[in-house]
């Protein structure tokens, strides 16, 4: 199945955990942090593309949290055989 996360119009890391949240269906006790979010990702069996998008924020605090949640995503492909990652920006 595939799974878009687009950043365009995302402010904040309450909206990005907000939508990871809602896009993969996490479950209320999600932390809302990028090991929280490995944990429940790494969990998964079924197959899954995630196309990131809109990555590039002017923010600078921003820019640098979603590019560890980036390195969170590549490290979940290199280590999951069910999930493959597209970086489109």
């Amino acid at each position: 199945m595939d799974y878009v996360l687009d950043f365009q119009g995302i402010n904040d890391l309450k909206e990005i955990h907000g939508m990871l949240a809602d896009v993969f269906e996490f479950p209320k006790y999600y932390g809302k942090n990028l090991d929280g979010f490995y944990d429940l990702m790494s969990s998964r069996i079924n197959d899954m593309k995630i196309i990131v998008r809109n990555s590039q924020k002017e923010d600078e605090r921003l820019n640098e949290y979603l590019n560890q949640l980036k390195a969170v995503l590549l490290d979940l492909e290199n280590e999951c055989e069910n999930i493959l990652v597209e970086i489109e920006s």
